[in-house]
């Protein structure tokens, strides 16, 4: 796998928890209930109808798109985890922290007690180790 492929892992992760925020963010605006008053014609009410009706489509697209992209992630990880299991000590550590766990590189720092440099070096070893 090169370095590419693996970072196309946190593009993935990145990109479907952006779009899970636009989908909670759809369903609140869908929950929102417009105010109708009673003297105003049907072709107003007609329009929230409408309106609600593509809040409604959006999220049932979106929902699609995520679960597709979830397969995909779930397949590129398990391509990775392959690859990342023939190596050993933080090698492995590290590269199954970052494109596994999908962790920040200071999170893995601080969780193996290493600094953000040592961390850098061992994932460029890692990943001549795999390439």
């Amino acid at each position: 796998m090169t370095k590419k492929e693996f970072k196309e892992i946190l593009y993935l992760d990145h990109l479907i928890n952006s779009k899970i925020r636009l989908l909670e963010n759809l369903r609140h605006s869908r929950l929102q209930v417009k105010s109708l008053q009673f003297k105003t014609d049907v072709v107003k009410e007609s329009h929230v109808k409408n309106h609600q009706e593509d809040i409604i489509i959006r999220i049932i697209d979106l929902e699609k798109e995520i679960t597709k992209d979830i397969d995909k992630l779930i397949n590129e990880k398990k391509r990775a985890k392959s690859v990342i299991d023939r190596l050993d000590g933080p090698y492995k550590l590290v590269m199954s922290m970052r494109y596994l766990e999908c962790m920040k590189w200071e999170d893995i720092a601080y969780r193996l007690d290493y600094s953000i440099q040592a961390v850098y070096k061992i994932h460029g070893q890692a990943l001549k180790r795999v390439e």
